[in-house]
């Protein structure tokens, strides 16, 4: 359940506790007759807190809401290196925003640093998701792949792919070892 709507549900259920240990209290100390009089008023202004209170759940569920996909959006235009994202100050993300700065540094450093090792030698170098799908790819292994016909990448990566895998499986199964 959603911390706001957590929130709301909890401060209903006290105010539902105090309203009725109001009307008791209330009951006792003023006389049924007295009380009889005050009754619609005491339960005008319970109703107006009650509906006060789920307006004010209501706003704080779509102000998270609001922040929560702004937080999403930041990290998304960290994780495809756009800095603009980050020069936003003084607000609810900035601290949030420096550590996405300083991860998206990290990230940069790390790419170059790949590009860097991968380009001395005239070697192809592919990372492989776990998912299958190609990560990085350095300029050699560009070229070997792809050519002139960026159109057919995709299917010369998945029959690389393919026979990549069953030589790992291979090996694997030679050697006595498992993959996971």
């Amino acid at each position: 359940m959603r911390i706001a709507l957590q929130n709301t549900l909890a401060l209903l259920a006290l105010y539902l506790v105090l309203v009725i240990c109001l009307i008791v209290v209330l009951r006792a100390e003023l006389g049924a007759a007295l009380f009889d009089r005050i009754y619609a008023s005491v339960l005008l202004a319970a109703l107006s807190g009650l509906g006060s209170i789920i307006l004010i759940g209501a706003l704080l569920q779509v102000q998270l809401k609001r922040m929560s996909a702004g937080l999403a959006a930041l990290m998304e235009a960290v994780a495809n290196g756009d800095t603009e994202a980050l020069r936003q100050r003084d607000d609810e993300f900035s601290a949030v925003r420096d550590a996405a700065n300083r991860l998206g540094n990290e990230i940069t450093a790390a790419r170059d640093k790949l590009d860097a090792v991968a380009n001395v030698f005239d070697v192809g170098v592919i990372l492989i998701s776990p998912d299958g799908s190609p990560d990085y790819i350095n300029q050699t292994a560009r070229q070997i792949l792809i050519c002139n016909r960026v159109q057919d990448f995709a299917a010369r990566f998945t029959e690389m792919y393919v026979k990549l895998k069953e030589a790992i499986d291979k090996v694997c199964q030679g050697s006595g070892g498992g993959r996971d």
